[in-house]
């Protein structure tokens, strides 16, 4: 049971610090070679641009993603909030999942780590499909969309901030099945006469 729940705990630590460092890295990147050269990142919060290099100085500019024009924005925006809410109840869910490897039994706090991983899966997972969108589908015929183009249409390319998010949603759906099958199997809110170490637990206090 403890093998269990330490398993659970350390896979729960490294989702949320994939999570964390997604936050903190760039998702979209366009690099163009030459003396010339720019390069533009795409982070949840604002783009970043390095300007061509004058006198060996190169100049970053950054835009912050409120700043955006409608769809880009709401996108943009949504996927920063439940990115961090991901990370948040990651973090909540690796805490109380600490707290949670002596425990003999307690059904609320399996029940309650299942639940903080399930939300944090759900959030990250929408990021996913955001970020995705931004990336592959052109709105620039649609709507109220006509602005935006994809990003894949200016020749960016998906780097480490996504793949990050995608190892922690990963992580994160895999954790939710396992504790689903942990409820089955007695291992997420095991109960007294079902523990291995039962019958070295003392029910009574000692006597002379």
């Amino acid at each position: 049971m403890s093998r269990y729940r330490i398993i659970v705990v350390f896979l729960l630590a490294v989702s949320t610090a994939c999570m964390v460092c997604s936050c903190l890295f760039p998702i979209f990147r366009s690099d163009s070679n030459g003396p010339s050269s720019k390069v533009s990142a795409y982070y949840y919060w604002y783009r970043e641009l390095g300007l061509p290099a004058v006198s060996g100085v190169r100049t970053i500019e950054r835009a912050e993603t409120r700043s955006l024009e409608s769809c880009d924005q709401v996108y943009f925006l949504t996927a920063s909030i439940l990115a961090v809410a991901a990370a948040a109840f990651g973090g909540l869910a690796t805490l109380l999942g600490a707290a949670w490897v002596p425990v003999v039994y307690n059904v609320s706090v399996g029940v309650t780590v299942f639940l903080l991983t399930f939300i944090a899966f759900a959030c990250s997972a929408v990021v996913v499909c955001f970020m995705s969108l931004l990336f592959a589908v052109d709105f620039s015929q649609k709507g109220e969309c006509g602005h935006f183009t994809s990003s894949a249409h200016f020749e960016y390319n998906l780097v480490e901030g996504f793949y990050l998010l995608c190892i922690a949603v990963a992580g994160f759906l895999g954790l939710t099945i396992t504790q689903a099958i942990g409820f089955c199997c007695g291992c997420q809110v095991r109960r007294p006469e079902r523990c291995d170490d039962s019958s070295e637990v003392p029910h009574s206090p000692m006597t002379n």
